[in-house]
């Protein structure tokens, strides 16, 4: 996996999306995304109820996480 290109897309989306994200905040991301890649490389399914999922994909932050 690749931390770099990571980190460069979330680069990237803070530009186009013109948002700011605390340093702490910004490392959680980065680990979240990476553990999620690491899942996935793995065949390994990440579950999350449809409610739940329904609920977070009403937020703009979901629009920005899937652009990541």
């Amino acid at each position: 996996m690749n931390i770099e290109a990571i980190k460069h897309a979330i680069k990237m989306s803070k530009k186009v999306y013109d948002f700011w994200i605390p340093d702490s905040s910004y490392i959680s991301l980065l680990i979240h995304i990476a553990i999620g890649i690491d899942m996935l490389l793995n065949n390994q399914e990440i579950e999350l109820p449809i409610e739940e999922l329904k609920l977070l994909q009403t937020y703009k932050e979901y629009v920005l996480a899937k652009e990541i």
